[in-house]
């Protein structure tokens, strides 16, 4: 595993020109209908720091997964209720100004205990430890069938084609309504079952994402986005591997936006001291006390990102406690002048 370091601070601006977009990327909604922290309770507040914090509007919505609690079917029509308000609200009802991709608990774990999985005895090859949900037991190892694995995604496989009237196929390559910049859309739940929660993408379909990206000559910029993140401590499971990082670098990705980990932040990974591919987490929107403590602040991004000179800023705000306001978190900067954002460069 390659680890990520911490993002230097830089002395960039960002340019103010059209060629500018501004960016809210929110993640680990954990919608459910028996949740203390209703819907318009969140977006309430939300739209009330959208306009008095950032301007009361944005380009484009990224959503980096976990919509749900436990991918249930009540619980996907309360994250459709959550995003539809945003993108009718700022985006004109333009879903082709929302980005959206899976977290690992919109994997359906119920859908995948009855099977089928092939059981082996012995000890695995190497090419047997690569199938996706492998998994090692005493004596031998298990993997699950494509069915099962098609079961297990099939409920945000058919909400996604709902909301936006498109087609959901794992890894998938999109470039927003009206905008300059294309997004690889990465599926990191693949192969994910009720005993197998492994951060995984599929390298096939990364591949044909990255060339179907490629033959957009019209795109200025290329970003990616999925649920999980890169490895930021030793022995982490649930990050993603080297080897998906050094794809992105390969194919010139500038940035790469995830959640999962319910903190915000920017990190860098590399290959070389030259190249850089900065990471760009966000902490949980929502997640209420049964999913998040209570002293973990609800939070969400406001990106402003320079097409042209390929910089970036991310502002954080957060929410320290339900019954706070939203405010600029200003845990960023030199101590003596905080500020509440993190400057960033965009690729190379």
């Amino acid at each position: 595993q390659l680890p990520a370091r911490r993002a230097p601070e830089g002395t960039e601006s960002v340019s103010d020109e059209v060629s500018s977009l501004n960016v809210i990327h929110i993640s680990d909604l954990h919608r459910t209908s028996d949740e203390q922290v209703s819907n318009a309770e969140v977006v309430s507040s939300v739209d009330q720091a959208i306009a008095d914090i950032d301007g009361g509007k944005f380009d484009l919505l990224l959503v980096s997964g976990d919509l749900t609690q436990s991918a249930s079917e009540s619980e996907y029509k309360e994250a459709q209720q959550f995003i539809r308000h945003f993108v009718d609200k700022y985006l004109g009802g333009d879903l082709g100004r929302c980005v959206i991709v899976p977290g690992n608990h919109d994997v359906d774990w119920s859908q995948t205990a009855g099977g089928p999985f092939d059981v082996k005895r012995g000890d695995p090859s190497r090419q047997d430890k690569e199938q996706p949900g492998f998994v090692q037991v005493p004596g031998g190892w298990i993997a699950p069938r494509a069915e099962t694995l098609k079961q297990a995604g099939n409920g945000f496989r058919k909400w996604y084609k709902k909301l936006t009237n498109r087609p959901f196929n794992g890894c998938y390559y999109f470039r927003p309504s009206g905008a300059q910049i294309g997004f690889i859309c990465v599926d990191s739940t693949y192969g994910m079952h009720h005993l197998c929660d492994d951060a995984r993408v599929d390298r096939d379909a990364l591949a044909a994402c990255i060339d179907e990206a490629k033959a957009d000559v019209d795109a200025q910029l290329l970003l990616a986005i999925g649920h999980h993140g890169p490895v930021l401590s030793q022995n982490q499971r649930d990050a993603l591997p080297s080897w998906f990082f050094h794809r992105l670098i390969e194919a010139g990705v500038a940035a790469y936006i995830h959640g999962h980990l319910h903190e915000s932040g920017v990190n860098y990974v590399s290959t070389d001291d030259s190249v850089h591919l900065p990471c760009i987490g966000v902490g949980s929107l929502v997640a209420g006390p049964k999913e998040r403590r209570e002293s973990t602040p609800r939070q969400y991004n406001y990106l402003k990102l320079d097409l042209v000179g390929r910089r970036g800023r991310m502002f954080v705000r957060s929410k320290d406690t339900r019954d706070k306001p939203w405010r600029k978190d200003m845990r960023f900067g030199p101590r003596a002048d905080p500020t509440d954002f993190v400057q960033f460069r965009l690729g190379r």
